[in-house]
């Protein structure tokens, strides 16, 4: 009696995270002035302005100042020479968005604000930061609970939504005047801190001055501009979380194997690559001793699809069985899961998912040499079912259609039974 090991993962997948790192005297900068991308391992972040007149060569990461700043060293300096409206729907900002790359972001991230603090004694300025973040590839919102911050003296917190705000005084209120500054130079840590087995994806640190009600609350009283201020962002420290399923170090969409007369063709496809030095193709008759039969070498890094093709032209003559090593640069492997094939086109099998990723439809190729039923479901990446068709085959080669355009973004399975030939099968699909 031949046996068949059903394909139940086709991607690699680890619970530990590569090391990331974003120092900011040591970071990586690009773009015009005075937007900026400051690019570490893992991670990047933008900084982005509006309406803001800038000044002391912002943003800089030396802890150098003309001004007398007390910037962290090293630190991103921000120095508003003016912040030129503080009307809520036309507000001057300075935003630094922090992203992560494919295969980062199982972290929780540390940091310090410094110099979180308003002007009472003039009432001419009063600093207003905005921390949001998100996370699970798909961009939902990050709970403010997840948010957390240890204050500096007299500096308040409160929330809306999904979003943390931190005001320079002891009140929530905008406005300034019958209350007592945060400390000059004082020190804000913050905390954020994705679920439990969920990657961070962006977060974000809006700049900018108190809404206020009129020139005498977040205005200079004699001119038209708030006062010039300035905060200083430190060195992330990045933790790694538990349990986090982000698809290391290789993201495998796809791996199948098709018989062709006496030649087994393997073909497998990756939508990200860190690091990646080769491909082992190993071949099994038992399904438990396996050889090595080839190498394929990899593209080293990469964040766009990838597709790869071997053909093995000595299969068994009853039941082969395959799996992919994939070695780094720095000698560290993993494998993939066992896919098998028989020695002739009796079973059923998936011949191409496409495309991959998609934002509208997505497509397979499925052949079977008996007419039944197949069934198949799209759940997400935490099991719930969110699509299950079952749809009557005929004897060859069919392609089944199923939109998802309405699904959000991010990660689901594909999941296939065809009971007649025993065929049960799940494909990692990627909603963008």
């Amino acid at each position: 009696m031949k046996k068949t090991i059903p394909i139940l993962f086709l991607f690699f997948m680890c619970k530990a995270t590569y090391s990331q790192v974003l120092a900011w005297n040591s970071a990586t900068r690009t773009g015009v002035a005075p937007n900026y991308t400051y690019t570490g391992t893992g991670i990047k972040a933008v900084v982005t302005t509006n309406a803001v007149t800038l000044g002391d060569g912002t943003p800089r990461v030396d802890g150098v100042s003309g001004f007398s700043a007390c910037y962290l060293t090293p630190g991103l300096d921000l120095y508003a020479g003016f912040f030129n409206s503080y009307i809520a729907g036309t507000n001057s900002h300075i935003t630094t968005t922090f992203s992560f790359a494919t295969g980062f972001g199982c972290t929780d991230v540390t940091f310090i604000i410094k110099d979180i603090n308003s002007g009472e004694s003039f009432t001419d300025f009063c600093d207003v930061l905005e921390l949001s973040a998100t996370y699970n590839n798909s961009g939902t919102a990050l709970p403010v609970a997840n948010i957390t911050t240890t204050l500096a003296s007299n500096v308040n917190r409160t929330t809306s939504g999904t979003t943390v705000k931190l005001v320079g005084h002891n009140s929530s209120t905008e406005t300034t005047g019958a209350y007592t500054s945060g400390t000059a130079c004082g020190s804000t840590t913050v905390k954020i801190t994705p679920p439990a087995g969920m990657p961070l994806n962006t977060f974000t640190i809006k700049y900018r001055p108190a809404y206020g009600t009129s020139t005498a609350n977040a205005y200079y009283t004699s001119g038209t501009h708030p006062a010039a201020q300035y905060v200083s962002y430190g060195n992330l420290t990045f933790v790694a979380t538990s349990g986090c399923a982000q698809l290391l170090p290789i993201e495998l969409i796809s791996f199948q194997a098709i018989r062709k007369s006496n030649t087994i063709n393997l073909k497998w496809e990756t939508a990200s690559e860190i690091n990646n030095n080769y491909f082992s193709i190993e071949r099994s008759f038992d399904g438990l001793n396996f050889e090595t039969i080839d190498k394929v070498i990899g593209v080293g890094n990469s964040l766009t699809l990838n597709k790869y093709e071997y053909n093995d032209g000595k299969p068994s003559r009853e039941l082969s069985y395959y799996r992919l090593k994939q070695t780094d640069f720095n000698g560290e492997f993993k494998y993939s899961n066992i896919l098998s094939i028989e020695s002739d086109n009796s079973k059923a099998f998936i011949c191409h998912i496409f495309p991959n990723p998609t934002s509208t439809t997505i497509n397979f190729e499925f052949y079977t040499p008996i007419e039944g039923e197949i069934n198949y479901e799209i759940t997400d990446c935490i099991g719930r079912l969110v699509i299950s068709k079952t749809q009557l085959m005929e004897i060859g080669y069919s392609k089944i259609s199923t939109p998802i355009g309405e699904l959000p973004k991010g990660i689901y399975f594909l999941k296939v039974h065809f009971d007649k030939t025993n065929l049960n099968t799940v494909n990692k699909i990627v909603k963008n």
